[in-house]
């Protein structure tokens, strides 16, 4: 629609389409959510089973990337936007649980994260395995790049429960 809307109309139409968002406070339970909430539970000292395979690999971005992303794309000068949908890949190599949990242990080694995979879940992201999210258009075009990898990110969000534990508690 946002193309036709160009195309008829000159409308300057931008979107992206982001991966999994990872950062404090996340209540909505989702096929992906496993990955903020065993850093936010880790931190606060309780016991999280993670409910996918360690194997299992999800594409994530941290959100503070995926809002500068927003911020980045509507700078960007009109005549370097082509593609208008884009999609951002996160963090890569896409990260699997057991690296989360590897990562969350190397920052807070006293985390309690088990494996417990819940079949629907796994049904689910069982169809995504292998998928490669391509943001090659989005660097190209207005010079996208993520700023937090994953050990960047879990120190992160820790400095941010740190920072502002009231918010959290």
């Amino acid at each position: 629609m946002g193309r036709y809307y160009n195309r008829k109309y000159a409308i300057d139409f931008r979107s992206i389409r982001l991966p999994a968002v990872v950062g404090p406070e996340a209540k909505t339970k989702n096929v992906s959510i496993y990955n903020a909430w065993a850093i936010e539970k880790s931190y606060f000292g309780e016991p999280y089973e993670i409910f996918v395979t360690s194997e299992t690999a999800a594409p994530i971005i941290y959100f503070k990337d995926a809002a500068r992303a927003f911020l980045e794309i509507s700078r960007a000068p009109a005549d370097q936007i082509k593609t208008m949908s884009y999609i951002l890949a996160g963090v890569e190599p896409m990260p699997t649980a057991g690296d989360i949990k590897n990562t969350i242990l190397r920052h807070l080694p006293q985390a309690q994260l088990t494996f417990k995979p819940d079949p629907l879940a796994m049904a689910f992201q069982k169809m995504n395995q292998g998928v490669r999210w391509d943001e090659t258009p989005a660097v190209r075009e207005w010079n996208w790049k993520i700023k937090y990898n994953l050990d960047d990110m879990v120190k992160d969000f820790i400095r941010e429960l740190t920072d502002h534990r009231s918010w959290y508690i």
